[in-house]
């Protein structure tokens, strides 16, 4: 049996691929590649035994830009509260498939719910919902914590001051907003990337630029931890 997040992994490769024909399994085999690699599902791993390390159980957190939702289903198995939250029009579609975006984004919703759909099976403490990319629908102070994972680097750059204020906004005084895996302007492998023509982000804010952002919107970093690369 694998960690929790390869055993999720598992979980829905299997079902979407027995079930074709109510998927775009294009779509979803590309959004779970990086799960391929182990390293990255250690990383994963140990960065949500973060969190759980600084909330007790039942505390509310919102997985902020979930996409399939497997974050979310591994925290609602270790007894959080998790809402799942998701844009109604993905905008990292076309990053991930350049020129070739428009034929999945009609099936996006669809296949979407499906995942989400099997991974509530079990788990009544996990809810998933779509909202705007503006206006998140929850009230002041909501949730006592917020992951942000691999996602703010796809809000485009206009729209990042927005959203900041609106997870401020829903987070509780002293409310815990956890931001994984926001390459930085500084990173040697997107610079490679961008050197070899393979895939790079177009978004790019450099230590400073990022500190800066967060701070400017209300919250106090208490810890970071960068990577060389």
């Amino acid at each position: 049996m694998g960690s929790g997040v390869e055993r999720i992994v598992e979980l829905i490769t299997e079902k979407s691929k027995k079930n074709p024909e109510i998927m775009d399994l294009e779509y979803f085999l590309r959004g779970v590649d990086s799960y391929r690699s182990k390293i990255h599902i250690n990383n994963v791993n140990h960065d949500l035994q973060i969190i759980r390390a600084h909330l007790p159980a039942k505390s509310k957190v919102l997985d902020f830009g979930c996409g399939f939702g497997i974050q979310s289903a591994v925290l609602a198995e270790k007894d959080f509260q998790v809402v799942g939250l998701e844009t109604v029009e993905d905008k990292s579609l076309d990053h991930f498939f350049k020129g070739d975006a428009e034929k999945h984004k009609s099936d996006r919703d669809r296949s979407l719910r499906q995942i989400w759909n099997w991974l509530k099976e079990d788990l009544d403490s996990l809810e998933f919902r779509y909202y705007d990319g503006k206006h998140i629908p929850f009230p002041d102070g909501y949730f006592d914590a917020i992951l942000a994972y691999a996602v703010l680097e796809h809000i485009p750059e206009d729209e990042l001051p927005g959203t900041l204020g609106e997870l401020s906004r829903i987070l509780r005084a002293k409310g815990l907003l956890y931001i994984f895996q926001f390459p930085r302007a500084e990173s040697y492998s997107e610079f490679i990337a961008h050197r070899l023509g393979l895939e790079a982000h177009d978004f790019l804010l450099s230590e400073q630029e990022i500190i800066k952002l967060i701070e400017d919107h209300g919250f106090r970093i208490k810890e970071r931890y960068l990577s060389d690369l």
